[in-house]
């Protein structure tokens, strides 16, 4: 495998983490080097890192608060 895609894996723990559970990415790996961006964002939709995410997570919390406060 290319140390290039090696050094990503191992500074990104998310990427390392997804890999742990999706093992079977380290084919496609071996035959791309370039097929770590397609794991990037694979890895990023599963942990729900993307800043739609983020923004739904916000949305979320400020209607859960809204809801708390109407209750008292």
């Amino acid at each position: 495998m290319d140390r290039r895609v090696l050094n990503i894996i191992r500074n990104n723990p998310m990427i390392y983490a997804f890999l742990r559970d999706e093992s079977y990415h380290y084919i496609y790996l071996y035959q791309d080097p370039n097929y770590i961006k397609t794991i990037e964002k694979l890895a990023k939709e599963r942990y729900r890192v993307k800043y739609s995410d983020r923004i739904d997570k916000i949305s979320n919390n400020l209607e859960l608060i809204k809801t708390f406060l109407d209750v008292i």
